[in-house]
This record gives structure tokens, C-alpha cells and sequence, in this order.
């Protein structure tokens, strides 16, 4: 009998598509849910333990609002706000707040629990990007930054066909091997984008710069 070990990573964080230049390689490239390393874990953990294990990723083509959807249906939103994704936790957190606010962890997280419909306690951030009154620096929105240039970019995936560098990455970085259809990974980052933009939306409205940078049609 297989034990199938679930890994609820969402789609877009197994194709880690780099939202800016240098997130190739380092630490802000990790492929801790790389469909290789799913792969390979799986062979080495059998091996070890001397019957089938098999590691999977059943949200591999939902976005991250999806799975947090999914978690929401099943009566589990309660365990949210006890939940911290920052990077910088806890060593570079002043006070009681769990996540910075900032990096793209904690950016990634605000975007997703929102396109959920997801209350998440603004208290559990040191930075709060959707108050005009928030008092980082603009060199701290990096993250922010490459996020809402990524979104934009996204918009090529409308074309009927792929773009280069989307291409190149899905297949060179072999997240999809040769022969395998690209259109579920280009559905995917689409609908990403499509939950974006509703947060851009939001920062509109509330007049921040930031959701200035985005030059996109309005999300319906």
C-alpha cells in the first residue's frame, strides 16, 4: 500500500516563475515543491523507509487564493491568523506583529487571503501596505515592485501564442518536460493575475502609489 504524503503548495509557487532580475539562483529561487525534487524525494524516502511513499502536489494548477479557498470551504479559516509566513519572522519583527508586510511572503500572502475573501488581521503586520499612511520606505517595496511588474507582464499570456521567456522557463527549469501542454501553467498565471488586479483595484481606490504602477485594464 502507497502512503501518499500531500504538499499543499499552490501552482504558482511550484513554477516559481522569478519576478525579477537574479531570482534565478539563490536563496529567492528556492524549489522546495519542484515537480523534480517531488520526484526524486519520493524515490530517496522509499528507499529509506522500505515501502512506497509517494510526496504530491494536489494543488499543482490552483493559484494560492485557490488552495485558501479550498481550506475556507473545509471550515479551517481559524487557523489563519496562528499562521506566519513572512521571511523575516521572527528575527526581524519589532513588536507583536507576525509578518513584516513587506516581503514577498507576506505580499504574496495579503494578495491571496484577499482574492479569497479571507479576513486576515491587519495587526499581524508591521508594515501595512494598504494603509496610505504606511510609513516604509520606498526602497522596502521592492518586493511589492516586482510583484506589479510581473502582473503586468502576465498580460502576454492573453496572446494565442507563448510567450518566449514563459516558455523558456517552464520548460528549461523543468517544470513541464518537452511534450507536456503549456496551456494549464499559462490558465493558472492568468487567473493569478486576473486576482491581482482586483487588488490593484483596492489600492486604487484607496489612492496608493503603488497600485499606480500597474497599467492594466480594470478587473471586472
Amino acid at each position: 500500500m502507497i502512503c501518499d504524503v500531500e504538499i499543499y503548495e499552490s501552482g504558482v509557487g511550484v513554477l516559481k516563475l522569478p519576478s525579477m532580475t537574479g531570482m534565478l539562483v539563490g536563496a529567492r529561487a528556492t524549489r522546495s515543491c519542484h515537480p523534480e525534487l517531488v520526484r526524486l524525494m519520493t524515490e530517496l524516502v522509499s528507499v529509506v523507509a522500505g515501502r512506497p511513499i509517494a510526496f504530491s502536489l494536489p494543488f499543482v494548477h490552483k493559484t494560492k487564493s485557490e488552495v485558501v479557498r479550498a481550506f475556507a470551504e473545509a471550515n479551517l479559516q481559524g487557523v489563519i491568523p496562528i499562521t506566519t509566513s513572512c521571511v523575516h519572522y521572527p528575527v526581524r519583527i519589532r513588536g507583536s506583529a507576525k509578518q513584516c508586510g513587506l516581503c514577498f511572503a507576506c505580499i504574496g500572502r495579503r494578495q491571496a487571503l484577499f482574492a479569497a475573501d479571507v479576513d486576515d488581521p491587519v495587526s499581524q503586520y508591521q508594515y501595512d501596505i494598504l494603509n496610505p499612511d504606511c510609513e516604509a520606505a520606498p526602497t522596502n517595496l521592492e518586493s511589492l515592485r516586482a510583484d506589479l511588474f510581473q502582473i503586468a507582464r502576465l498580460a502576454e499570456l492573453s496572446s494565442h501564442e507563448l510567450p518566449a521567456w514563459f516558455s523558456r522557463h517552464l520548460y528549461g527549469s523543468h517544470v513541464a518536460k518537452a511534450g507536456d501542454s503549456a496551456e494549464p501553467w499559462g490558465d493558472l498565471m492568468l487567473r493569478y493575475r486576473g486576482e491581482w488586479l482586483r487588488w490593484v483595484e483596492l489600492g486604487r481606490r484607496r489612492h496608493l502609489k503603488w497600485a499606480q504602477l500597474v497599467n492594466a485594464p480594470r478587473a471586472a
